[in-house]
């Protein structure tokens, strides 16, 4: 491939019967003002109508696999296998670019070659709230993946030789990162929104499995720093906040919520 027509970015999308979802983020992909990428999309055959809008897309889903996968991160391991970018992105369907100048503003980040990760914040949403998630950077304390990967972007020749690890159905994306920390490879975070995702995923239904995910992870990297009493500080933190979760109702929760999240703007400007 000519040099000057190499394709910059890699965009990969996930879906298994969200065709709503998947039109949301084709249309915002759509919306980018810049346009050296390629749209990969990963469909687990979907039963809802997805299947008919990725043909009715074919001008901008520039590839596309329609087959059976084990889970997200096989979908996504087949997505990194016909990246052909500099550049790779992973977004759910559903996710959408905070606007329409993503893609033009981290072309011009991307030109430092030393970076090898670059991310930045993330708007969390559900049907009653909406947050910002910070990112944070990697270091040796880290017990839990310190931004969304929806809301970062990676080299693609590092992820082509560090594929997601199956073993793990949950924090795959903890653990891919966690060895390209261990690698000594370069992450660099952007103070700037790039995505907006939707809450309710795998992650945030199911915390005991990614407490245990991760414990995992973090034992099988060798960077498994944390004494025993903050591991069972942290177990009895996560069981009381599902126990408190389950007898509050949903509307005392997200009033909670927004309470939580106004504090934290209100220290953050301070």
């Amino acid at each position: 491939m000519n040099e000057k027509n190499k394709i910059v970015i890699s965009i990969i999308v996930v879906n298994l019967d969200t065709n709503l979802k998947l039109k949301s983020t084709i249309n915002s992909i759509r919306e980018q003002i810049y346009n050296e990428f390629e749209v990969i999309v990963i469909d687990g055959i979907s039963k809802d109508g997805s299947i008919e809008t990725i043909h009715k897309n074919k001008d901008i889903l520039n590839k596309y696999l329609i087959e059976k996968d084990t889970g997200i991160y096989d979908a996504m391991n087949k997505g990194i296998k016909l990246a052909e970018g500099i550049w790779t992105i992973f977004l759910n369907s559903g996710d959408i670019f905070e606007n329409e100048k993503i893609l033009l503003n981290f072309s011009k980040i991307f030109k430092n070659e030393n970076n090898d990760v670059i991310h930045g914040d993330t708007i969390i949403k559900n049907n009653q709230i909406k947050y910002t998630s910070i990112s944070k950077i990697f270091n040796s304390k880290t017990r839990q993946i310190p931004f969304c990967h929806q809301s970062s972007f990676t080299k693609t020749t590092i992820l082509k030789d560090n594929l997601f690890n199956l073993k793990y159905k949950i924090s795959s994306d903890f653990d891919l990162f966690l060895r390209l920390y261990k690698q000594k490879k370069f992450f660099f975070k952007v103070n700037m929104i790039i995505t907006q995702v939707e809450s309710g995923g795998l992650s945030d239904t199911r915390r005991f499995i990614v407490f245990k995910e991760n414990f995992n992870i973090l034992r099988d990297n060798k960077m498994l720093t944390l004494s025993r009493w903050r591991i069972i500080f942290d177990f009895i933190y996560l069981f009381l906040s599902k126990i408190i979760k389950f007898f509050i109702s949903k509307t005392l929760l997200n009033n909670i919520l927004k309470l939580k999240y106004f504090l934290l703007k209100k220290i953050k400007k301070k």
